[in-house]
């Protein structure tokens, strides 16, 4: 696509030394990177965004969500309610939603069954048509998605886009694991050859044989 999907991410303001009982966080719109088609420049593009935007939440800048808490609950509900759902998205700058749920790390039963995968279902804002949320489950991780059918009509694109960009990423780490097999393996064989001591070897060029021993008459 032309234009990247843009989501929103938490982001925490709470400082080291803070023990508070309460809640220091905002949030900023980030990009995904979907119009872009090489893995690893999506990856980096979507890093240097989320760390800009974490560097500018923590220097004391505002976001949507700090400006939306200073108007007063009823003006924020009257907007959201009759401003158009494209022009909502377009204001929070954020057209999916992205979550990740913690699940039980052992696996549950019911009446003595073993659940074998557990799918969320989540709610999507004004505007986005898509909700995209994770949830860990003893060793697997499930996706559920949810749409709006008239933004996003058909959602195995999507399902199929995350399986494809799965493998691309799974990719990404085993190339980035055998770099660095390699550059190890280099470090170590560098560091035998510094360690072994090295063997004198004479030179028989010029070298005097032994005396021999003459016997008496």
């Amino acid at each position: 696509p032309e234009q990247s999907l843009r989501t929103s991410i938490a982001i925490s303001l709470r400082k080291a030394g803070d023990d508070d009982f309460s809640n220091k966080v905002t949030v900023a719109a980030v990009t995904l990177a979907t119009n872009t088609a090489d893995p690893a420049e999506r990856i980096r593009a979507i890093a240097q965004e989320s760390a800009a935007a974490k560097q500018e939440a923590r220097s004391g800048g505002k976001g949507v969500l700090e400006f939306m808490q200073m108007l007063p609950p009823l003006l924020v509900n009257a907007l959201v309610r009759g401003a158009p759902a494209d022009k909502v998205a377009e204001i929070m700058g954020v057209n999916v939603v992205v979550s990740n749920v913690r699940g039980s790390p052992k696996p549950m039963y019911i009446a003595g069954a073993r659940i074998n995968a557990v799918y969320p279902m989540s709610i999507i804002s004004p505007g986005g048509g898509l909700n995209i949320t994770c949830f860990s489950y003893a060793d697997a991780c499930h996706f559920g998605i949810t749409i709006e059918p008239e933004l996003v009509p058909d959602p195995w694109t999507i399902i199929d886009g995350l399986e494809k960009a799965l493998a691309d990423y799974t990719a990404l780490i085993k190339e980035a694991g055998g770099r660095e097999k390699k550059s190890a393996a280099k470090t170590r064989t560098a560091t035998q050859r510094k360690a072994s001591p090295r063997k004198k070897v004479s030179s028989a060029a010029g070298a005097k044989p032994p005396a021999r021993r003459q016997k008496g008459r």
